[in-house]
C-alpha cells in the first residue's frame, strides 16, 4: 500500500528537475511557519511532553508543506542530495517527518548502486538501520490494517511481533553510532583503517595523528573531514556541508553542549555532542537516548559524498523506470516508502 502523497512522484522521467537550494531553503522556512501551528492544533500538551525525536511520521495537515508534495527527491541535483540531510533535520523542530522518511529510503536504494558502498563490510548494519526506520506494524482502525495484523499474529512468534512492533527503536538507538563511525573510517580509508588504527599520518588543528595512533574519538573524524576534507579525500563540499550541518546542530541544541563544556570539554561543539551521545548510549550509561534520526541525516549526508555521480545517475534512472513498472516490480526497493 503506497503513500498517498506519491501521486506527484509516479511521472517517470529522467531528466533531473531544476529545483535550487533556494527553493529547498523556502519550502522548509514555509514548513515551520505553517507546521507549528498545525501539530499545536493535533497534540497539544505541556512544554517537553515528547523531547529528543519521540514523535514521528505523524500527519496533521503539514502534508502540503513537504519536500515531497512539492518535488520529487530522486531528480533533485547530487549537490542538493547531499545538503538536503541539513534541511531535513531542521523539520525535527516538529518532528521527524515524513520527507526524512523518503529520503532515507532514497538513500538506501541508492547505496545498492554503489560497488563503494556494497563492498563496506558495515553494509549489512547499514541496511539494517534504514530497515528499522522504515519498518511499520501499526495497529489501525481499518479492515486491512486489522486483516494485517491478524494474518501477521497468526504467522509470526510472539517474539517476532514484539521485535516489530516495539524493537525498531531500540535498534535504531544502538546501531546509528557504529554506523556513523564506520561510514566516517570508509571516507578516511586512506588514513584509518576499521578499527581505528592510523594508516597514513594526518593533523586536526594542532593534534597530530601519526601511524598506527588509535582513534576511538568519533568526532576526530568529523573535526579532520570538516577543516581538511578537500585535501584528505578530494571532496572541498563535505567541509562546507560538515560545517553547516554542525552549525545546526549547535543552533538547536546550544544548552546540551554548553553543558557538556561545563563538565570539562572546554569548547565543545557539535561533533564532540554527537560523540557524547554515542558514549551513554553505547556505555549504557541512560537507558534512552534516541537521536537516530539527527544521526542517520549525519550518514546519509556522508553516503551521499561517497556515491559516485555516475552511480546517483543510474539509480535515478533505475528509479524513474520503477515507478513505470506495476506495483509487483518493486521488488527489494525502499523508495518510495510504503
Amino acid at each position: 500500500m503506497k503513500e498517498v502523497l506519491v501521486v506527484s512522484q509516479t511521472v517517470p522521467t529522467s531528466a533531473p528537475s531544476p529545483v535550487t537550494e533556494t527553493q529547498i531553503d523556502n519550502a522548509i522556512t514555509t514548513y515551520l511557519q505553517q507546521a507549528n501551528t498545525l501539530r499545536a492544533r493535533f497534540i497539544t500538551g505541556p512544554p517537553g511532553l515528547f523531547p529528543e525525536e519521540n514523535l514521528r511520521f505523524n500527519r496533521f495537515g503539514q502534508e502540503p508543506y513537504l519536500l515531497i508534495s512539492q518535488f520529487k527527491l530522486h531528480e533533485l541535483s547530487p549537490q542538493i542530495q547531499r545538503r538536503l540531510p541539513i534541511y531535513l533535520t531542521k523539520q525535527f523542530r516538529v518532528q521527524v517527518e515524513l520527507d526524512s522518511k523518503w529520503f532515507w529510503a532514497l538513500t538506501r536504494d541508492v547505496s545498492i548502486s554503489s560497488s563503494t558502498m556494497r563492498n563496506w563490510y558495515l553494509f549489512p548494519a547499514f541496511e539494517t538501520l534504514f530497515a528499522a526506520h522504515l519498518a511499520s506494524f501499526y495497529t489501525l482502525i481499518s479492515s486491512a490494517y486489522m486483516k494485517l495484523n491478524r494474518i501477521l499474529s497468526e504467522a509470526l512468534p510472539q517474539p517476532s511481533q514484539d521485535l516489530l512492533t516495539h524493537g525498531s527503536s531500540n535498534i535504531l538507538m544502538y546501531i546509528c553510532y557504529p554506523v556513523l563511525e564506520g561510514i566516517l573510517k570508509l571516507v578516511l580509508r586512506n588514513y584509518v583503517d576499521e578499527n581505528g588504527k592510523v594508516t597514513a599520518p594526518f593533523a586536526v588543528g594542532t593534534n597530530n595523528y601519526t601511524v598506527n595512533t588509535r582513534i576511538s574519538d568519533l568526532s576526530v573524524y568529523l573535526h579532520a573531514l570538516e577543516a581538511n576534507a578537500e585535501t584528505l579525500v578530494s571532496k572541498p563540499d563535505l567541509q562546507t556541508d560538515l560545517k553547516d550541518f554542525r552549525q545546526l546542530i549547535e543552533t538547536d541544541f546550544a544548552g546540551p553542549i554548553a553543558a557538556l563544556s561545563s563538565t570539562g570539554t572546554a569548547s565543545a561543539d557539535g561533533w564532540d555532542w554527537i560523540y557524547s551521545l554515542r558514549n551513554v548510549s553505547l556505555h549504557g550509561a541512560i537507558g534512552w537516548q534516541l537521536r537516530s534520526g539527527l544521526i542517520t541525516n549525519l550518514i546519509c549526508m556522508l553516503a551521499w559524498h561517497v556515491f559516485e555521480l555516475s552511480e546517483i545517475s543510474a539509480a535515478a534512472t533505475s528509479i524513474s523506470q520503477r515507478f513505470a513498472m506495476p506495483f509487483g516490480m518493486l521488488w527489494n526497493s525502499y523508495y518510495p516508502p510504503n
